[in-house]
């Protein structure tokens, strides 16, 4: 749940930055914006707190606990999430350079966890994390913004709103495969690994969930956004991003497992919670 609060919080603002929008769409967006960022400063605190217990309670929760936890990747990243969620509430003249930092922000907070954290080769890792999520948080967020384009309208403008859409989206997913075969690389080893570990089978599910949505993505840049433009009935194309939301739903929760399965050659995820209680211990 926090991670796709986080994906549509950063990617609103980055559909927002990249796409010019009719004042309506462009309100709303704005309007959501500050929602998702109310609202992931609350789940980034009950992610805190259950990653906290979850280790704890066994020895008995203490407040000393909670700094513990501030000195893992998981506690940091959650904390710099939560000042890019708080960015995203401010409003005023700087808006769209408050916004901007915040979702750059969000997306940096990824890179502060995970295996980017902890393997090598880091210069090639963080940045493709980098990359991967700002990629997945627009196409996410990008879903919801067009139900509610197609569900209020101006129609009248879809040739333009969908237009810019599709020719960024294009370079968009190019980037997110492109990242996410580059940390498959190094994560697999070789392609056996995608059969022979958790790690590739639960790889492989994602890859099949990520085939499926541009199946679908195809289907409404060649047929679907076409005869709406002629025939101006969204019922279809508003079936289908459902769908595609949905989809997309699963294949975020995949990767949040992912995020957390050591790689090959690896049997531990430091990065994780499993790191806490090693602090615990030390301290």
């Amino acid at each position: 749940v926090f991670m796709l609060a986080l994906l549509l919080a950063a990617g609103l603002v980055i559909f927002r930055l990249t796409i010019p929008l009719p004042e309506s769409l462009d309100n709303w967006v704005v309007l959501w914006t500050r929602r998702m960022g109310g609202i992931g400063i609350s789940l980034a605190i009950a992610y805190f707190l259950v990653a906290t217990l979850s280790v704890t309670v066994v020895e008995g929760f203490r407040p000393r606990h909670l700094y513990v936890v501030l000195q893992t990747s998981i506690g940091v990243s959650l904390l710099v999430a939560m000042v890019g969620f708080l960015f995203l509430t401010m409003s005023g003249r700087d808006e769209r350079i408050l916004g901007g930092l915040g979702a750059a922000i969000l997306v940096a907070s990824r890179v502060l966890t995970g295996h980017p954290a902890s393997q090598e080769p880091m210069l090639l890792l963080v940045p493709a994390m980098a990359v991967h999520v700002a990629t997945a948080a627009f196409w996410f967020a990008s879903l919801w913004v067009l139900l509610r384009f197609l569900h209020k309208g101006p129609l009248g403008e879809a040739p333009q709103v969908l237009g810019a859409f599709a020719r960024l989206a294009m370079w968009s997913v190019g980037a997110l495969l492109l990242a996410g075969l580059a940390m498959a690389a190094v994560h697999l080893q070789s392609v056996g690994a995608l059969l022979e570990s958790d790690y590739g089978n639960l790889l492989l599910w994602k890859l099949g969930g990520v085939a499926g949505l541009l199946v679908l993505a195809i289907i409404n840049k060649l047929w679907l956004t076409p005869d709406l433009l002629v025939r101006f009935d969204a019922r279809r194309l508003k079936t289908s991003i459902r769908i595609e939301v949905l989809l997309m739903i699963l294949v975020i929760a995949t990767s949040t497992v992912l995020a957390a399965t050591p790689p090959v050659g690896r049997t531990d995820s430091p990065t994780q919670t499993s790191e806490i209680p090693e602090v615990l211990h030390e301290q």
